[in-house]
């Protein structure tokens, strides 16, 4: 027979024995819950504890392990024999653990290394049938018992199963903080000590798990992940860069959708580099556009390590090398010199727009004491935003910065030199949707910042771009469904035009025609030349319009 014993708060040791028999198993124990065990233990107490062992019971501190031998228990295996020891510790108020074995030299007498509490129980193993058999419970603790309430943060009684684990990686994934997860759950069970395992203990097993699926090396594991998807999917797009210490410096990655999509509705291409939340401290660049549905669509991801001017070149050219050398109509971004030189060299043939929101922030930085006048903002955002013409636009400034006396202000003469750039009224020749900020990219950050934060890795950031990606796709559907099943929002029911405009626009961009289509109806037409089939009109609002404009319809 083989000894086996379980310590309390000492190790797990095992030693060899020849004077056991096997007629001490107990033939039902193959049907024998950990209940029954406890409950047999329970009723033979008296008998067991008949020989007065001194060793039976508590000598040290106020409470008191339950007068129960576990003596005579059948149990199949290893793990079974720990844990019914580990419930019966519960049920009394410690713990147990397992340590490592140590054999003496030269023999199999396994050597116990202990740190002063006696407890322990001991299995022999049957060598013929494999059962263990409790053969002795010492009971003689050196400390007080844990109260009932407050036995959960024992650590040999909290364990996270495989259950709570995959719902724990599984929200976490999906952007809930972790800490709202455990709130939810101790709600749910009622309390902390009905959870099973306490808030530290749940960080420690997901950081565990991530640790063991990125195998400790984050940008080996997304290039890895790369290398996959390109195997599999013939049109996956990736490209990397590393630096003279083979350190990867930048990378960027776009799929088959994307292209598809960049071919369909690739004429405004809004791009964004203001957000940096990964640990790396990397800049996050995705490429973004608008569908037909004026819904936000991804057309590639980039990550950046500098916002120099080579870096913009590299990860602009890899975008128009996934793109088969297509350039946009309209690019879009922030004010920033160096992307505004990467864009005149690779992108020579768009038209390079300024977001106007960036610009309002500027404001606020550069002309704080202007700002603050009485009706400023408002003048300023019009004139910025809402002149349909030049001229329109050239009155209104002047007169906005005759108003303000603000015309030598160095800001507003460099934003004036921009105006080609801001306007919409310079850019009427080049499609952009009637975008005017890049806060669509910036829609894209604001759905990433709300799942990851600055500890999370690069691996958890493609993960979470591809969450992104997936719900802006199910929206798209969405849109595509409404629009084929019929558009039931209109106003002018019976207007030709209006009729014809549901019948080739979506839902959402016949909205935006038919709004338009509205404002129209009040303006005053009059015909000043023609020749045909040219005719120009004088088009404005009889009473609201300064500047009228000149419209030439071809028949």
């Amino acid at each position: 027979m083989e000894n086996y014993q379980i310590f309390h708060d000492f190790s797990v040791s095992k030693s060899i024995s020849n004077d056991y028999s096997s007629s001490h198993l107990n033939s039902s124990a193959e049907n024998q819950t950990y209940e029954d065990i406890l409950n047999n233990a329970l009723n033979n107490s008296e008998q067991n504890d008949a020989n007065k062992d001194p060793e039976s019971y508590v000598v040290v501190g106020q409470d008191f392990e339950e007068p129960v031998s576990l003596e005579g228990s059948v149990v199949k295996e290893d793990d079974e024999a720990y844990e019914l020891y580990n419930s019966h510790a519960f049920r009394n108020g410690f713990g147990t653990r397992k340590g490592k074995k140590e054999y003496r030299s030269g023999t199999r007498i396994v050597r116990q290394r202990r740190i002063g509490c006696k407890a322990s129980v001991q299995f022999d193993v049957d060598k013929k049938t494999g059962m263990y058999v409790l053969s002795k419970h010492c009971r003689l603790h050196n400390h007080s018992m844990v109260p009932a309430n407050k036995r959960y943060l024992i650590r040999s009684h909290r364990h996270i199963s495989k259950e709570h684990l995959a719902f724990l990686t599984t929200f976490t994934c999906s952007g809930t903080k972790l800490v709202d997860i455990l709130r939810a759950m101790r709600k749910e069970v009622g309390g902390e000590a009905h959870l099973g395992f306490t808030v530290p203990d749940a960080y420690d097993v997901v950081l565990a798990k991530k640790k063991k699926i990125l195998d400790g090396c984050d940008s080996n594991q997304l290039i890895r992940w790369f290398t996959m998807r390109q195997a599999n999917e013939h049109d996956f797009y990736y490209n990397f860069q590393l630096n003279e210490e083979n350190q990867l410096t930048n990378f960027f990655w776009r799929d088959g959708r994307m292209r598809s999509d960049y071919e369909a509705f690739g004429d405004l291409l809004i791009h964004d580099t203001t957000y940096r939340t990964n640990k790396y401290d990397m800049i996050c660049g995705p490429f973004v556009g608008m569908n037909l549905h004026t819904q936000n669509i991804m057309f590639g991801v980039g990550f950046i390590l500098n916002e120099k001017a080579g870096s913009f070149e590299w990860l602009f050219n890899s975008f128009l090398t996934s793109m088969g050398g297509k350039q946009p109509v309209t690019i879009m971004t922030d004010q920033c010199s160096a992307m505004d030189k990467a864009i005149r060299e690779v992108f020579p043939k768009s038209r390079h727009r300024l977001c106007t929101w960036h610009i309002g922030e500027n404001v606020i930085v550069n002309i704080k004491g202007v700002m603050a006048k009485e009706g400023f903002k408002r003048r300023f955002d019009y004139v910025l935003k809402y002149t349909d013409t030049v001229a329109e636009f050239e009155h209104y400034w002047n007169s906005l910065l005759a108003d303000y006396n603000c015309a030598k202000h160095s800001w507003i003469i460099r934003l004036y030199s921009l105006k080609e750039k801001c306007c919409p009224a310079y850019n009427k020749e080049w499609f952009s949707g009637g975008v005017l900020s890049s806060q669509r990219s910036e829609t894209t950050n604001h759905s990433i910042s709300r799942r990851l934060h600055k500890t999370n890795g690069l691996c958890d950031f493609y993960k979470c771009f591809l969450e992104v990606i997936d719900e802006w796709r199910s929206k798209e559907n969405t849109g595509d469904y409404n629009s084929s099943t019929g558009n039931k929002y209109y106003a002018c029911s019976d207007n030709m035009l209006c009729l014809h405009a549901r019948e080739v626009y979506t839902i959402a961009i016949y909205l935006i025609f038919e709004q338009r289509f509205i404002k129209a109806v009040g303006l005053r037409s009059e015909r000043i030349r023609f020749e045909y089939p040219v005719s120009e009109y004088i088009v404005g609002h009889p009473t609201k319009d300064f500047i009228r404009h000149n419209v030439r319809f071809n028949e």
